[in-house]
Parts: C-alpha cells; sequence; structure tokens
C-alpha cells in the first residue's frame, strides 16, 4: 500500500521536480557520508594523540626508569668497592673491557683498554666520572677495525 502511494506521487511529479527530489536525496546523502567521515577522522587524530601522550608518558618513565638502574648499580659499585682502584675493576668487569690497565705518568693516572662496544665504553666512562674522586681530564680514542683502545687520564 504504502508502496503504491510513493510510486504514484512520484509519476504525478514533472520532470523538474522529480530531478530536484533526485538532487535533494544525493545531497541529503552525501552530507550524511561526509559528517560520518568527519567524525571518523576527528576520532582517529584524538586517538593519535592519545596515543603519542602515552608513547611519550611511557618513554619518560622508561628512561627514569633506567637512570635509577645506573644509579642504583653505580652505588652498589661504590659500597663494594669504595678505594678508586678496586671500583675501575670492578667496573671494567662489569662493561666487559678488554686488556685493562692502571698506570701513571709523571704524576698522571690513567687507565688504557680495549673494547669492541663503544656503547660500553662509553657507559664505562660514564659511570667512573661519577665516582667522588675520579675527576677525568682527558680521553684519547684509537679507532681500528674491531677494537678501539681507548687511554683515559684522571686526577
Amino acid at each position: 500500500m504504502m508502496q503504491n502511494n510513493i510510486l504514484k506521487f512520484w509519476t504525478s511529479l514533472k520532470d523538474q521536480e522529480r530531478r530536484a527530489a533526485l538532487i535533494l536525496l544525493s545531497s541529503l546523502i552525501t552530507i550524511f557520508i561526509l559528517s560520518y567521515l568527519i567524525n571518523i577522522s576527528a576520532t582517529i587524530s584524538a586517538q593519535k594523540l592519545n596515543l603519542s601522550s602515552a608513547k611519550n608518558n611511557f618513554q619518560y618513565v622508561s628512561s627514569k626508569a633506567l637512570n635509577f638502574q645506573q644509579y642504583s648499580l653505580f652505588q652498589k659499585a661504590l659500597s663494594n668497592h669504595p678505594e678508586k682502584t678496586n671500583f675501575l675493576f670492578s667496573e671494567s668487569e662489569r662493561f666487559k673491557l678488554n686488556d685493562f690497565q692502571v698506570d701513571s705518568e709523571e704524576f698522571i693516572s690513567f687507565i688504557s683498554f680495549g673494547s669492541e662496544s663503544v656503547i660500553n665504553y662509553s657507559k664505562f666512562l660514564e659511570s667512573i666520572a661519577q665516582h667522588p674522586d675520579i675527576t677525568i681530564s682527558k680521553i684519547e680514542v684509537i679507532p681500528k677495525t674491531k677494537l678501539h683502545k681507548v687511554k683515559v687520564y684522571f686526577l
């Protein structure tokens, strides 16, 4: 019954009215689809912002935890080896340095060692720089193909 009424109404319209009705109907459908897509886009943008914020928070907490871990390892090594030479040897073992030696030239103490990893000896240098009795004055690095030779002068 309803379909017959719609069909009769449609056939009773003139060509211009039919075109106007089709244009109006297609415009409404287009507006509905566009508003839906804009809503989806806004939701995606908000979720990206939330994800970015969560990522930044995670990285901040992770870096703080890593810093605390490094600090606690340093404090443990310092309490276990309060003497400077013992501390240096324990840290060299922790960072897996090769041919570790402590020596002095003309009243200036130095350490020399080899390492395959720049990261390991960089972390080692950061660790010994935190020791209250060690002040690094000069660092010499001789890069080679696999093993870097490092000489660190300290006061």
